[in-house]
């Protein structure tokens, strides 16, 4: 899909929102185990003590699953594609089991993150 990518004169941050309103974009999505690989991958965030690096994981699992509600930072999409690019079956790895007798299968993002 296609993002707008908008930065925000006053405060500099960069937000992503796709034409659906990012309805759905990280639906059957682990979010907490992508949360995990980010800050683990992170070299300030993996040598905090491990109270602190649950409440990181829980901080941008939360970040990422509010994705559902608008706009989204631009970084947390970057590197949560990252995350699953680096994985051979991400839509594996990252999913959400479904409810017993559901038919859909696990969706995951994929996507092709070009940096200039």
């Amino acid at each position: 899909g296609a993002f707008s990518v908008q930065r925000a004169p006053h405060s500099g941050r960069t937000t992503v929102l796709n034409s659906l309103g990012n309805t759905n974009l990280f639906r059957n999505l682990d979010t907490k185990a992508v949360a995990s690989q980010i800050v683990e991958g992170d070299q300030a965030q993996s040598r905090l003590a491990a109270p602190q690096k649950t409440m990181a994981i829980d901080r941008l699992s939360a970040q990422i699953d509010s994705a559902n509600a608008g706009t989204l930072d631009l970084a947390t999409v970057k590197n949560a594609a990252k995350v699953m690019a680096k994985e051979k079956k991400p839509s594996v790895r990252f999913a959400v089991p479904n409810p017993a007798g559901s038919r859909s299968g696990p969706r995951v993002l994929k996507a092709v993150i070009n940096t200039p």
